[in-house]
């Protein structure tokens, strides 16, 4: 019973997370914004760091937000450092779910940005490839999947999406 509160309340917070920013904003509809709008990237930041989950998800998201920090810094040591630890954080949540295809969207949207010298893009096409299996194989209508159709789209990207 103690276990299936504590996955409730897990549960809960990855998908009812609001921060300071809006009331309404997923975890999902947050970073995406933050991957479009630097100026939008130190709330996201602040809000993962302050989230405290365990859980692989906030894991890749707390990674995604160090690496976007990397764009806001002009310090040369800093904005590696950043997108190094965010990096590693988003290697260690692949790691711990492999299978996630939210997870896998968060690493193929930091790869997509990431410029080439940082080495940091050779599993764009695994990723993709995740997650078109996982949505051919379910019905997720996740909202993460919306904001992957319009970066792909808005992107002019060589990856398209199967329609659900």
């Amino acid at each position: 019973m103690k276990r299936l509160s504590l996955l409730l309340l897990v549960s809960f917070i990855l998908f009812s997370f609001s921060g300071p920013f809006d009331g309404n904003k997923t975890l999902s509809e947050s970073f995406y914004k933050a991957s479009m709008e630097k100026s939008f990237r130190e709330v996201f930041h602040e809000s993962m760091e302050n989230l405290n989950s365990d859980s692989p998800l906030a894991i890749a998201y707390l990674g995604a937000s160090k690496a976007m920090l990397a764009e806001t810094v002009s310090n040369p040591y800093s904005k590696y450092n950043y997108f190094v630890d965010g990096k590693e954080l988003i290697e260690k949540a692949i790691k711990l779910d492999p299978n996630d295809a939210e997870i896998r969207y968060v690493r193929f949207m930091i790869q997509s940005h990431t410029p080439a010298f940082l080495g940091y893009s050779n599993e764009t096409k695994e990723d993709f490839e995740r997650i078109v299996l996982e949505l051919t194989s379910s019905q997720q209508s996740a909202i993460w999947v919306s904001d992957l159709r319009a970066y792909l789209i808005s992107s002019k990207s060589s990856f398209i999406l199967p329609e659900s």
